[in-house]
């Protein structure tokens, strides 16, 4: 029994006749028979008394009318809900952002994107790159702003390229080696660091930066994925940190000053990441547009 012969059985029975029911249903009257043939040997009961003039139900056509007639209401229940649902997901955007997003670009594009449309929604998750790229392939975020990983492009996720940023070594404003010039690798070595996670990008650009001068890098003392964390612990304290000068620009690099550190240029981009193959919303796809346009006139 299926949703077809549920269909047909309850059109049957509005008619009282197999003919004008497979007029209504625009089928052939011999098909709708023997469909009705079939629901009654799947049922083991004779649902449709034939009279000289059209048909009846018995009394097992009676309940399963009954019965049907539920059905469908609850499938027009299900279809208005799933589309109401659908109408306000129109209007949500769930973007995820990495930390050099959140101050001051985003919020100003945010700000303006709800102005123009009071209808519009965005949720708007933090978080480190990874954590963010599997919330995006699971399908919990339309698109994300992070850093863009280097190499072969990442599994299902296409990525467009809106800034470069350059990422330096950090520590406390009046740290002792903020008074150096420069500062060595050897240096860095013997220091103390509060870090993200061993697979975090920021912290494998410092790992490649130190194998590269034949030394490694020293464990973490303090390890995070909370950048906010990391910074407090910088700003609190003599470890050595990473980070990016668009963040120190921000509200978030206060009390926090770069470290001139020698050869050691080190950049990364950011961009927009979404899934391959996938059709954003409209509102979506808009909001993307307003945050590629504010990112080039950032640049100019």
């Amino acid at each position: 029994m299926d949703l077809t012969q549920l269909r047909q059985f309850l059109a049957v029975a509005e008619r009282g006749s197999l003919s004008q029911a497979a007029k209504m249903l625009n089928v052939s009257q011999p098909g709708l028979t023997r469909s009705m043939r079939r629901l009654e040997a799947e049922l083991d009961a004779p649902l449709l008394r034939r009279r000289p003039r059209g048909v009846e139900l018995t009394e097992a056509g009676v309940a399963l009318q009954r019965h049907a007639n539920a059905v469908q209401i609850q499938l027009a229940d299900a279809a208005q809900e799933v589309a109401a649902l659908t109408h306000r997901r129109d209007t949500l955007v769930r973007l995820g952002a990495g930390p050099s997003w959140l101050d001051p670009l985003l919020p100003k594009v945010v700000a303006r994107a709800i102005a123009r449309d009071p209808s519009l929604r965005i949720q708007v998750t933090t978080g480190q790159t990874d954590h963010l790229f599997n919330r995006l392939r699971e399908g919990a975020l339309d698109f994300v702003l992070a850093a863009i990983p280097e190499g072969p492009a990442v599994a299902g996720l296409q990525t467009v390229e809106l800034t470069r940023d350059e990422v330096v070594v950090v520590a406390r404003q009046g740290h002792p080696l903020t008074q150096r010039r420069q500062v060595s690798i050897e240096t860095l070595a013997q220091a103390r660091w509060v870090l993200a996670g061993p697979d975090m990008l920021l912290r494998r650009r410092l790992a490649a930066l130190f194998a590269s001068r034949g030394h490694q890098l020293p464990p973490p003392t303090v390890e995070s994925d909370s950048t906010p964390f990391i910074l407090s612990v910088i700003r609190d304290s003599d470890l050595l940190g990473i980070s990016t000068r668009d963040i120190l620009r921000g509200p978030a690099g206060q009390g926090i000053a770069a470290l001139d550190v020698r050869d050691a240029a080190m950049s990364r981009s950011t961009g927009i990441v979404r899934r391959s193959k996938t059709a954003l919303s409209v509102v979506a796809e808009h909001l993307i547009d307003a945050i590629e346009r504010a990112a080039k006139a950032e640049a100019l």
